[in-house]
Protein backbone atom coordinates (compact mmCIF):
# COMPACT_ATOMS: atom_id res chain seq x y z
CA UNK A 1 0.00 0.00 0.00
CA UNK A 2 2.90 2.35 0.72
CA UNK A 3 3.56 2.58 -3.00
CA UNK A 4 0.65 5.00 -3.16
CA UNK A 5 2.74 7.54 -1.28
CA UNK A 6 5.07 8.00 -4.27
CA UNK A 7 2.80 10.59 -5.79
CA UNK A 8 5.57 12.29 -7.81
CA UNK A 9 6.87 9.07 -9.36
CA UNK A 10 7.17 9.27 -13.13
CA UNK A 11 8.52 5.84 -14.10
CA UNK A 12 7.82 2.49 -12.46
CA UNK A 13 9.44 -0.75 -13.64
CA UNK A 14 8.36 -4.01 -11.99
CA UNK A 15 9.23 -6.43 -14.78
CA UNK A 16 10.68 -9.92 -14.24
CA UNK A 17 8.99 -10.62 -10.93
CA UNK A 18 6.19 -12.98 -9.90
CA UNK A 19 3.55 -10.36 -9.24
CA UNK A 20 -0.04 -11.49 -9.58
CA UNK A 21 -1.86 -8.21 -8.99
CA UNK A 22 -1.36 -4.48 -8.58
CA UNK A 23 -2.53 -2.79 -5.39
CA UNK A 24 -5.34 -0.29 -5.74
CA UNK A 25 -2.98 2.37 -4.38
CA UNK A 26 -1.18 2.44 -7.73
CA UNK A 27 -4.04 4.64 -8.87
CA UNK A 28 -2.62 7.45 -6.73
CA UNK A 29 0.52 7.70 -8.88
CA UNK A 30 -1.03 10.36 -11.04
CA UNK A 31 2.32 11.74 -12.29
CA UNK A 32 3.33 8.38 -13.74
CA UNK A 33 4.27 8.44 -17.45
CA UNK A 34 5.96 5.03 -17.84
CA UNK A 35 4.73 1.76 -16.35
CA UNK A 36 6.53 -1.51 -17.18
CA UNK A 37 5.05 -4.73 -15.80
CA UNK A 38 6.45 -7.27 -18.25
CA UNK A 39 7.06 -10.94 -17.44
CA UNK A 40 4.98 -11.30 -14.32
CA UNK A 41 1.89 -13.37 -13.52
CA UNK A 42 -0.87 -10.80 -13.82
CA UNK A 43 -4.26 -12.12 -14.88
CA UNK A 44 -6.06 -8.77 -14.81
CA UNK A 45 -5.53 -5.04 -14.43
CA UNK A 46 -7.22 -3.05 -11.66
CA UNK A 47 -9.77 -0.49 -12.79
CA UNK A 48 -7.74 2.21 -11.06
CA UNK A 49 -5.35 2.01 -14.01
CA UNK A 50 -7.64 4.57 -15.60
CA UNK A 51 -6.61 7.14 -12.98
CA UNK A 52 -3.06 7.31 -14.39
CA UNK A 53 -4.06 10.09 -16.74
CA UNK A 54 -0.49 11.11 -17.66
CA UNK A 55 0.63 7.63 -18.66
CA UNK A 56 2.38 7.53 -22.04
CA UNK A 57 3.96 4.08 -22.01
CA UNK A 58 2.31 0.94 -20.65
CA UNK A 59 3.94 -2.45 -21.19
CA UNK A 60 2.43 -5.71 -19.92
CA UNK A 61 3.89 -8.26 -22.29
CA UNK A 62 4.35 -11.87 -21.18
CA UNK A 63 1.74 -12.15 -18.46
CA UNK A 64 -1.55 -14.06 -18.26
CA UNK A 65 -4.01 -11.18 -18.61
CA UNK A 66 -7.42 -12.31 -19.82
CA UNK A 67 -9.18 -8.98 -20.18
CA UNK A 68 -8.56 -5.25 -20.19
CA UNK A 69 -10.90 -3.06 -18.11
CA UNK A 70 -12.90 -0.40 -19.96
CA UNK A 71 -11.10 2.22 -17.85
CA UNK A 72 -8.17 1.81 -20.24
CA UNK A 73 -9.97 4.35 -22.41
CA UNK A 74 -9.27 7.07 -19.83
CA UNK A 75 -5.53 7.02 -20.66
CA UNK A 76 -5.92 9.79 -23.22
CA UNK A 77 -2.15 10.54 -23.31
CA UNK A 78 -1.06 6.93 -23.85
CA UNK A 79 1.30 6.57 -26.84
CA UNK A 80 2.56 2.99 -26.58
CA UNK A 81 0.59 -0.01 -25.33
CA UNK A 82 2.25 -3.44 -25.30
CA UNK A 83 -0.10 -6.33 -24.45
CA UNK A 84 1.83 -8.99 -26.33
CA UNK A 85 1.92 -12.59 -25.10
CA UNK A 86 -1.09 -12.66 -22.80
CA UNK A 87 -4.43 -14.52 -22.79
CA UNK A 88 -6.67 -11.82 -24.24
CA UNK A 89 -9.72 -12.99 -26.18
CA UNK A 90 -11.22 -9.54 -26.82
CA UNK A 91 -10.55 -5.82 -26.45
CA UNK A 92 -12.98 -3.36 -24.87
CA UNK A 93 -14.50 -0.84 -27.28
CA UNK A 94 -13.01 1.90 -25.08
CA UNK A 95 -9.67 1.13 -26.71
CA UNK A 96 -10.79 3.52 -29.44
CA UNK A 97 -10.61 6.44 -26.99
CA UNK A 98 -6.78 6.37 -26.85
CA UNK A 99 -6.43 9.40 -29.08
CA UNK A 100 -2.62 9.65 -28.84
CA UNK A 101 -1.83 5.95 -29.23
CA UNK A 102 0.94 5.42 -31.78
CA UNK A 103 1.85 1.77 -31.19
CA UNK A 104 -0.40 -1.11 -30.19
CA UNK A 105 1.18 -4.57 -29.73
CA UNK A 106 -1.33 -7.40 -29.38
CA UNK A 107 0.71 -10.31 -30.70
CA UNK A 108 0.53 -13.82 -29.20
CA UNK A 109 -2.90 -13.62 -27.57
CA UNK A 110 -6.19 -15.42 -28.30
CA UNK A 111 -8.03 -12.62 -30.07
CA UNK A 112 -10.72 -13.74 -32.51
CA UNK A 113 -11.78 -10.22 -33.55
CA UNK A 114 -10.89 -6.56 -33.18
CA UNK A 115 -13.51 -4.00 -32.13
CA UNK A 116 -14.57 -1.58 -34.88
CA UNK A 117 -13.63 1.25 -32.52
CA UNK A 118 -10.00 0.52 -33.34
CA UNK A 119 -10.54 2.65 -36.43
CA UNK A 120 -10.79 5.71 -34.15
CA UNK A 121 -7.07 5.55 -33.26
CA UNK A 122 -6.13 8.49 -35.45
CA UNK A 123 -2.43 8.50 -34.47
CA UNK A 124 -1.82 4.75 -34.66
CA UNK A 125 1.29 4.01 -36.72
CA UNK A 126 2.15 0.47 -35.64
CA UNK A 127 -0.44 -2.27 -35.16
CA UNK A 128 0.74 -5.80 -34.38
CA UNK A 129 -1.95 -8.47 -34.12
CA UNK A 130 0.28 -11.37 -35.10
CA UNK A 131 -0.15 -14.90 -33.69
CA UNK A 132 -3.78 -14.68 -32.65
CA UNK A 133 -6.95 -16.42 -33.84
CA UNK A 134 -8.37 -13.64 -35.99
CA UNK A 135 -10.80 -14.74 -38.67
CA UNK A 136 -11.52 -11.28 -40.08
CA UNK A 137 -10.52 -7.65 -39.67
CA UNK A 138 -13.04 -4.84 -39.23
CA UNK A 139 -13.21 -2.53 -42.25
CA UNK A 140 -12.52 0.34 -39.84
CA UNK A 141 -8.84 -0.69 -39.91
CA UNK A 142 -8.75 1.13 -43.22
CA UNK A 143 -9.45 4.39 -41.35
CA UNK A 144 -6.04 4.30 -39.64
CA UNK A 145 -4.57 6.99 -41.87
CA UNK A 146 -1.25 7.14 -39.97
CA UNK A 147 -0.64 3.40 -40.14
CA UNK A 148 2.79 2.38 -41.43
CA UNK A 149 3.39 -1.09 -39.98
CA UNK A 150 0.73 -3.81 -39.82
CA UNK A 151 1.70 -7.31 -38.65
CA UNK A 152 -0.97 -9.99 -39.12
CA UNK A 153 1.22 -13.09 -39.43
CA UNK A 154 0.30 -16.21 -37.52
CA UNK A 155 -3.48 -15.94 -37.92
CA UNK A 156 -4.13 -19.07 -39.99
CA UNK A 157 -7.85 -18.38 -40.51
CA UNK A 158 -7.40 -14.78 -41.65
CA UNK A 159 -8.16 -14.64 -45.38
CA UNK A 160 -8.77 -10.96 -46.26
CA UNK A 161 -7.40 -7.49 -45.72
CA UNK A 162 -9.47 -4.30 -46.01
CA UNK A 163 -8.63 -3.01 -49.48
CA UNK A 164 -8.82 0.53 -48.11
CA UNK A 165 -5.36 -0.11 -46.65
CA UNK A 166 -4.08 0.59 -50.15
CA UNK A 167 -5.09 4.23 -49.77
CA UNK A 168 -2.88 4.82 -46.71
CA UNK A 169 0.40 6.20 -48.11
CA UNK A 170 2.43 5.59 -44.96
CA UNK A 171 2.18 1.79 -44.95
CA UNK A 172 5.62 0.34 -45.64
CA UNK A 173 5.31 -2.99 -43.84
CA UNK A 174 2.62 -5.63 -44.13
CA UNK A 175 3.33 -9.15 -42.83
CA UNK A 176 0.88 -11.90 -43.82
CA UNK A 177 3.10 -14.93 -43.11
CA UNK A 178 1.05 -17.97 -42.02
CA UNK A 179 -2.35 -16.52 -42.98
CA UNK A 180 -4.71 -17.33 -45.85
CA UNK A 181 -4.27 -13.87 -47.34
CA UNK A 182 -2.91 -14.24 -50.90
CA UNK A 183 0.56 -12.76 -51.27
CA UNK A 184 -0.57 -11.01 -54.45
CA UNK A 185 -3.10 -9.03 -52.40
CA UNK A 186 -0.47 -7.86 -49.93
CA UNK A 187 1.91 -7.03 -52.77
CA UNK A 188 -0.78 -5.04 -54.56
CA UNK A 189 -1.62 -3.06 -51.42
CA UNK A 190 2.04 -2.25 -50.77
CA UNK A 191 2.52 -1.28 -54.42
CA UNK A 192 -0.46 1.04 -54.12
CA UNK A 193 0.87 2.74 -50.99
CA UNK A 194 4.32 3.17 -52.51
CA UNK A 195 2.80 4.61 -55.69
CA UNK A 196 1.11 7.24 -53.53
CA UNK A 197 4.48 8.13 -52.00
CA UNK A 198 6.29 8.10 -55.35
CA UNK A 199 3.73 10.52 -56.76
CA UNK A 200 4.93 13.13 -54.27
CA UNK A 201 8.58 12.08 -54.18
CA UNK A 202 9.86 14.73 -56.59
CA UNK A 203 8.77 17.49 -54.24
CA UNK A 204 9.23 15.44 -51.07
CA UNK A 205 12.89 14.52 -51.58
CA UNK A 206 14.36 18.06 -51.23
CA UNK A 207 12.20 18.61 -48.15
CA UNK A 208 13.18 15.23 -46.71
CA UNK A 209 16.88 15.87 -47.30
CA UNK A 210 16.42 19.20 -45.54
CA UNK A 211 15.02 17.38 -42.50
CA UNK A 212 18.03 15.08 -42.36
CA UNK A 213 20.44 18.00 -42.73
CA UNK A 214 18.68 19.83 -39.91
CA UNK A 215 18.98 16.72 -37.71
CA UNK A 216 22.76 16.79 -38.19
CA UNK A 217 23.01 20.05 -36.24
CA UNK A 218 26.24 20.88 -38.08
CA UNK A 219 27.42 21.86 -41.53
CA UNK A 220 25.83 19.30 -43.81
CA UNK A 221 26.98 18.14 -47.26
CA UNK A 222 25.23 19.91 -50.13
CA UNK A 223 24.20 16.68 -51.90
CA UNK A 224 23.74 18.69 -55.11
CA UNK A 225 24.76 15.67 -57.19
CA UNK A 226 21.48 13.94 -56.31
CA UNK A 227 19.69 16.40 -58.60
CA UNK A 228 21.41 14.69 -61.55
CA UNK A 229 20.37 11.18 -60.55
CA UNK A 230 17.87 9.14 -62.54
CA UNK A 231 14.23 9.52 -61.50
CA UNK A 232 14.16 5.91 -60.28
CA UNK A 233 17.21 6.58 -58.11
CA UNK A 234 15.58 9.64 -56.55
CA UNK A 235 12.46 7.61 -55.81
CA UNK A 236 14.56 4.93 -54.13
CA UNK A 237 16.39 7.47 -51.96
CA UNK A 238 13.12 9.13 -50.96
CA UNK A 239 11.56 5.80 -50.03
CA UNK A 240 14.67 4.68 -48.15
CA UNK A 241 14.73 7.87 -46.08
CA UNK A 242 10.98 7.59 -45.44
CA UNK A 243 11.49 4.20 -43.83
CA UNK A 244 14.60 5.16 -41.93
CA UNK A 245 12.71 8.05 -40.35
CA UNK A 246 10.49 5.46 -38.69
CA UNK A 247 13.39 3.53 -37.15
CA UNK A 248 14.02 3.79 -33.40
CA UNK A 249 17.49 5.27 -33.98
CA UNK A 250 16.12 8.21 -35.96
CA UNK A 251 13.71 9.01 -33.15
CA UNK A 252 16.30 8.58 -30.39
CA UNK A 253 19.69 9.33 -31.94
CA UNK A 254 19.00 11.62 -34.88
CA UNK A 255 22.30 13.46 -35.00
CA UNK A 256 24.52 10.39 -35.31
CA UNK A 257 22.19 8.63 -37.72
CA UNK A 258 21.97 11.76 -39.89
CA UNK A 259 25.77 11.99 -39.96
CA UNK A 260 26.04 8.42 -41.25
CA UNK A 261 23.20 8.58 -43.77
CA UNK A 262 24.24 11.95 -45.24
CA UNK A 263 27.82 10.71 -45.46
CA UNK A 264 26.65 7.68 -47.42
CA UNK A 265 24.61 9.83 -49.81
CA UNK A 266 27.54 12.23 -50.30
CA UNK A 267 29.88 9.33 -51.14
CA UNK A 268 27.67 8.31 -54.08
CA UNK A 269 29.18 11.24 -55.99
CA UNK A 270 32.72 9.87 -56.24
CA UNK A 271 32.40 6.11 -55.75
CA UNK A 272 30.54 4.61 -58.73
CA UNK A 273 31.02 0.99 -57.65
CA UNK A 274 29.61 1.71 -54.22
CA UNK A 275 26.77 3.71 -55.80
CA UNK A 276 25.75 0.64 -57.81
CA UNK A 277 25.91 -1.52 -54.69
CA UNK A 278 23.95 1.06 -52.70
CA UNK A 279 20.97 1.19 -55.05
CA UNK A 280 20.91 -2.58 -55.47
CA UNK A 281 20.79 -3.02 -51.69
CA UNK A 282 18.21 -0.29 -51.12
CA UNK A 283 15.82 -1.49 -53.80
CA UNK A 284 16.07 -5.09 -52.59
CA UNK A 285 14.84 -4.05 -49.16
CA UNK A 286 12.15 -1.52 -50.04
CA UNK A 287 9.49 -4.21 -50.09
CA UNK A 288 10.07 -4.81 -46.39
CA UNK A 289 9.48 -3.08 -43.08
CA UNK A 290 11.31 -0.14 -41.57
CA UNK A 291 13.30 -2.56 -39.41
CA UNK A 292 14.53 -4.17 -42.63
CA UNK A 293 15.47 -0.68 -43.81
CA UNK A 294 17.49 -0.31 -40.63
CA UNK A 295 19.17 -3.64 -41.23
CA UNK A 296 19.92 -2.67 -44.83
CA UNK A 297 21.46 0.55 -43.52
CA UNK A 298 23.87 -1.55 -41.48
CA UNK A 299 24.67 -3.64 -44.57
CA UNK A 300 25.21 -0.52 -46.66
CA UNK A 301 27.27 1.07 -43.89
CA UNK A 302 29.85 -1.72 -43.87
CA UNK A 303 30.22 -1.48 -47.65
CA UNK A 304 30.44 2.31 -47.37
CA UNK A 305 33.27 2.17 -44.85
CA UNK A 306 35.26 -0.24 -46.98
CA UNK A 307 34.67 1.78 -50.15
CA UNK A 308 35.56 5.16 -48.67
CA UNK A 309 38.33 4.28 -46.20
CA UNK A 310 41.77 4.38 -47.76
CA UNK A 311 43.75 1.33 -46.63
CA UNK A 312 41.11 0.17 -44.12
CA UNK A 313 42.78 -1.27 -41.00
CA UNK A 314 42.46 -4.97 -40.33
CA UNK A 315 40.68 -4.21 -37.04
CA UNK A 316 37.89 -2.54 -39.02
CA UNK A 317 37.64 -5.48 -41.40
CA UNK A 318 37.52 -7.87 -38.46
CA UNK A 319 34.58 -5.91 -37.05
CA UNK A 320 32.84 -6.07 -40.42
CA UNK A 321 33.47 -9.82 -40.57
CA UNK A 322 32.01 -10.37 -37.10
CA UNK A 323 28.95 -8.38 -38.08
CA UNK A 324 28.46 -10.52 -41.19
CA UNK A 325 28.94 -13.69 -39.14
CA UNK A 326 26.31 -12.61 -36.60
CA UNK A 327 23.79 -11.93 -39.37
CA UNK A 328 24.26 -15.41 -40.79
CA UNK A 329 24.01 -17.09 -37.39
CA UNK A 330 20.89 -15.24 -36.21
CA UNK A 331 18.97 -15.22 -39.47
CA UNK A 332 19.88 -18.87 -40.03
CA UNK A 333 18.56 -19.80 -36.59
CA UNK A 334 15.31 -17.92 -37.24
CA UNK A 335 14.76 -19.11 -40.81
CA UNK A 336 11.24 -20.44 -41.21
CA UNK A 337 10.31 -19.84 -37.57
CA UNK A 338 9.11 -16.23 -37.61
CA UNK A 339 7.52 -13.69 -39.88
CA UNK A 340 10.03 -11.56 -41.72
CA UNK A 341 9.52 -8.51 -39.55
CA UNK A 342 9.93 -10.45 -36.30
CA UNK A 343 13.15 -12.09 -37.50
CA UNK A 344 14.64 -8.73 -38.42
CA UNK A 345 13.58 -7.18 -35.12
CA UNK A 346 15.12 -10.06 -33.16
CA UNK A 347 18.32 -9.73 -35.18
CA UNK A 348 18.56 -5.98 -34.58
CA UNK A 349 18.05 -6.50 -30.84
CA UNK A 350 20.98 -8.91 -30.77
CA UNK A 351 23.15 -6.77 -33.01
CA UNK A 352 22.73 -3.66 -30.88
CA UNK A 353 23.09 -5.64 -27.62
CA UNK A 354 26.33 -7.32 -28.75
CA UNK A 355 27.78 -4.34 -30.59
CA UNK A 356 30.34 -3.42 -27.93
CA UNK A 357 31.14 -6.94 -26.75
CA UNK A 358 31.95 -8.21 -30.23
CA UNK A 359 33.25 -4.99 -31.76
CA UNK A 360 30.56 -5.00 -34.46
CA UNK A 361 30.49 -2.37 -37.20
CA UNK A 362 26.95 -1.01 -37.38
CA UNK A 363 25.17 2.23 -38.17
CA UNK A 364 22.22 1.40 -35.92
CA UNK A 365 23.54 1.83 -32.40
CA UNK A 366 20.66 1.98 -29.96
CA UNK A 367 18.94 -0.90 -28.23
CA UNK A 368 15.45 0.46 -28.86
CA UNK A 369 14.03 -2.73 -30.31
CA UNK A 370 11.09 -4.37 -28.62
CA UNK A 371 11.60 -7.52 -26.57
CA UNK A 372 9.18 -9.93 -28.20
CA UNK A 373 10.20 -12.88 -26.06
CA UNK A 374 11.99 -14.89 -28.75
CA UNK A 375 15.62 -13.92 -28.22
CA UNK A 376 18.44 -16.40 -28.80
CA UNK A 377 21.04 -17.34 -26.12
CA UNK A 378 23.71 -14.63 -26.27
CA UNK A 379 26.60 -16.81 -25.15
CA UNK A 380 25.87 -19.26 -27.95
CA UNK A 381 25.72 -16.41 -30.46
CA UNK A 382 29.06 -15.03 -29.28
CA UNK A 383 30.69 -18.45 -29.51
CA UNK A 384 29.33 -18.99 -33.03
CA UNK A 385 30.57 -15.59 -34.20
CA UNK A 386 34.04 -16.14 -32.73
CA UNK A 387 34.20 -19.53 -34.45
CA UNK A 388 33.07 -18.35 -37.89
CA UNK A 389 34.07 -14.74 -38.42
CA UNK A 390 37.51 -15.50 -39.92
CA UNK A 391 35.85 -17.14 -42.92
CA UNK A 392 33.84 -13.95 -43.44
CA UNK A 393 37.01 -11.88 -43.10
CA UNK A 394 38.94 -13.93 -45.64
CA UNK A 395 36.03 -13.74 -48.10
CA UNK A 396 36.21 -9.93 -48.18
CA UNK A 397 37.93 -9.00 -51.48
CA UNK A 398 39.63 -6.09 -49.73
CA UNK A 399 41.34 -8.50 -47.32
CA UNK A 400 43.14 -10.30 -50.15
CA UNK A 401 44.08 -6.94 -51.68
CA UNK A 402 45.62 -5.77 -48.41
CA UNK A 403 47.40 -9.06 -47.80
CA UNK A 404 48.96 -9.07 -51.27
CA UNK A 405 50.64 -5.76 -50.51
CA UNK A 406 52.89 -7.75 -48.19
CA UNK A 407 55.75 -9.16 -50.34
CA UNK A 408 56.05 -12.27 -48.18
CA UNK A 409 52.35 -13.06 -48.45
CA UNK A 410 52.29 -12.34 -52.16
CA UNK A 411 55.25 -14.64 -52.78
CA UNK A 412 53.64 -17.48 -50.82
CA UNK A 413 50.30 -16.97 -52.56
CA UNK A 414 51.88 -17.01 -56.02
CA UNK A 415 53.79 -20.18 -55.13
CA UNK A 416 50.59 -21.94 -54.03
CA UNK A 417 48.75 -20.80 -57.14
CA UNK A 418 51.59 -21.99 -59.42
CA UNK A 419 51.61 -25.41 -57.75
CA UNK A 420 47.91 -25.91 -58.27
CA UNK A 421 48.07 -24.58 -61.83
CA UNK A 422 50.65 -27.27 -62.61
CA UNK A 423 48.46 -29.94 -61.03
CA UNK A 424 45.46 -28.68 -63.01
CA UNK A 425 47.39 -29.06 -66.25
CA UNK A 426 48.49 -32.58 -65.32
CA UNK A 427 45.00 -33.93 -64.67
CA UNK A 428 43.82 -32.60 -68.03
CA UNK A 429 45.72 -35.39 -69.75
CA UNK A 430 44.00 -38.65 -70.57
CA UNK A 431 40.91 -38.33 -68.34
CA UNK A 432 37.24 -38.51 -69.24
CA UNK A 433 35.22 -35.33 -68.90
CA UNK A 434 33.55 -36.50 -65.68
CA UNK A 435 36.79 -37.72 -64.13
CA UNK A 436 38.48 -34.45 -65.07
CA UNK A 437 35.64 -32.46 -63.48
CA UNK A 438 35.80 -34.48 -60.26
CA UNK A 439 39.56 -34.07 -59.90
CA UNK A 440 39.35 -30.41 -60.88
CA UNK A 441 36.75 -29.76 -58.18
CA UNK A 442 38.93 -31.53 -55.63
CA UNK A 443 41.93 -29.41 -56.64
CA UNK A 444 39.90 -26.22 -56.27
CA UNK A 445 38.89 -27.28 -52.79
CA UNK A 446 42.50 -28.06 -51.83
CA UNK A 447 43.67 -24.75 -53.31
CA UNK A 448 41.09 -22.79 -51.30
CA UNK A 449 42.10 -24.63 -48.13
CA UNK A 450 45.77 -23.88 -48.76
CA UNK A 451 44.96 -20.19 -49.26
CA UNK A 452 42.88 -20.21 -46.05
CA UNK A 453 45.85 -21.62 -44.13
CA UNK A 454 48.10 -18.96 -45.64
CA UNK A 455 45.63 -16.22 -44.67
CA UNK A 456 45.35 -17.49 -41.10
CA UNK A 457 49.12 -17.68 -40.70
CA UNK A 458 49.60 -14.22 -42.18
CA UNK A 459 46.93 -12.75 -39.92
CA UNK A 460 48.68 -14.18 -36.86
CA UNK A 461 51.92 -12.43 -37.85
CA UNK A 462 50.02 -9.13 -37.87
CA UNK A 463 48.99 -9.63 -34.27
CA UNK A 464 45.35 -9.04 -35.14
CA UNK A 465 43.32 -10.82 -32.51
CA UNK A 466 39.88 -9.18 -32.72
CA UNK A 467 37.83 -10.48 -29.85
CA UNK A 468 35.09 -9.33 -27.51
Amino acid sequence: PEIGLLTQLRKLTLSLNQLTELPEEVGRLTELTDLELDRNQFTALPRVIGQLSKLKYLSLHTNAIKEIPPEIGQLRMLENLNLQDNHLTALPPEIGQLAQLGMLSLGSNHLTALPPEIGQLAQLGILHVNHNQLRALPPEVGQLTQLRSFATQGNPDLAELPLSLGTIPGITYLDIYDTRIPQRVANALLASTRALRDREADSDLPRRLGVWKAALDAEAPALAHIEDFEVSEKLSINEWLTRLEKCPDFRGNQKEMARIVLGILESLKNHPEFKEQFFAQVETNLGCCEDRAAMSLNEIYTAYLIATTENPPLELLAGVAKTLALRKVVMGALAGTEGQGESVEIYLRHETALRERLGLVTAIQSGRYTDIGRDLPENALIAAVESNYLDELFDLPIFQTIAEKDPGYRESYERIRAQFTDKQEEIAKGLSDQAHKNQSDQLKYEFNQAVRDLQRNWLQTKNIQPSR
